[in-house]
């Protein structure tokens, strides 16, 4: 609108940043869940802005790759940086017009968001994936930490158990990250013997990979920054969003290609005759419900009390 002027900013809702060091971590990567999430929050400034603003800002810094509506922009805004405290959501009024909802970073966007998603941007280009797909959730991170801080000196591997009870996580939590860690290549899991006292168990365990533990290890100066101070901000950012703009939307395409997937899962039910959902899918580390689905139509195999077996042979 022709000769509108801001007349001023009302602030409308703001959440405090959180004390507790987990806390501050998990929001920090909450914020930071995905590359179009870290590009959206660090064209966010102290001048207000809406969600056609930031449309328009992400659009034009990732030359095009990131392309999506307004409204899209405005839910990462309102129902995830203004709730994890490093955004403030207000009313702009104009001259002429209604007043706009818009956002600005506050204190806590400038201090721990914004270094933290200029961080993770470049650690994206660095390893050449989405760093925040693998990690999934928040917990993911956490998750590698325990690994990480289990599996020093002579132990190597640490089980799914010991896991969700040191985090205060379910058990289906743990499965579905260390499976979506393994299909990256970050762990190994698999089932074997740890030592219990005097004693052997038979568990499911994990172990970081040698470039798992090369990750894990360049990940761990967040929890530094926020406990410490230590310095993770990237002054010139700018050069690594075109790079996890492509890796972002790589990343959103299926892990693998479903008819891959199902040829992988025919090759295993053929040599495990009589093998378990569950136990396809620890070793595929996928979804594999569709494939089996696909499978059992096309007449390849069938399913008797809950397990698999091949029909290839049939005449």
């Amino acid at each position: 609108m022709e000769g509108r002027k801001i007349l001023r900013y009302e602030p409308r809702r703001g959440i405090a940043f959180p004390r507790g060091i987990e806390s501050r971590i998990y929001n920090l990567l909450d914020v930071a869940r995905t590359e179009s999430h870290q590009i959206t929050f660090l064209q966010i400034s102290n001048n207000p802005k809406t969600g056609t603003d930031l449309r328009r800002s992400v659009y034009e810094v990732t030359s095009g790759v990131l392309d999506f509506h307004d409204a899209t922009f405005s839910h990462y805004c309102a129902d995830i940086f203004t709730e994890r405290g490093v955004v403030t959501e207000g009313y702009t009024h104009f001259n002429k017009g209604k007043p706009a909802l818009m956002w600005k970073r506050n204190r806590a966007g400038e201090m721990f968001a914004k270094p933290v998603c200029s961080f993770l941007l470049k650690k994206a280009v660095e390893f050449g994936m989405s760093v925040t797909e693998f990690l999934n959730t928040p917990n993911g991170y956490f998750i590698l930490e325990y690994i990480l801080s289990q599996t020093q000196g002579t132990k190597n591997k640490t089980r799914e158990t010991d896991i969700s009870n040191a985090l205060g996580l379910s058990k289906a939590t743990v499965l579905e990250h260390l499976l979506r860690l393994k299909n990256y290549g970050i762990i190994n899991y698999q089932f074997g013997s740890i030592e219990k006292g005097i004693y052997e168990e038979r568990s499911h365990q994990a172990s970081l990979t040698p470039e798992g533990r090369e990750i894990t290890l360049s990940l761990i100066p967040i929890r530094r920054f926020v406990e410490e101070g230590y310095d993770i901000s990237v002054k010139n950012w700018q050069r690594y969003t075109i790079d996890a703009a492509h890796l972002y939307q790589e990343a959103k395409q299926p892990l693998r290609k479903f008819k891959d997937t199902k040829n992988e899962v025919y090759q295993i039910i053929k040599e495990e005759t009589g093998i378990r959902t569950k136990d396809i899918k620890r070793i595929t580390g996928h979804k594999i419900h569709r494939e089996l689905a696909t499978l059992k139509k096309e007449g390849l195999i069938k399913k008797t009390k809950k397990k698999y077996t091949s029909l290839e042979s049939r005449s």
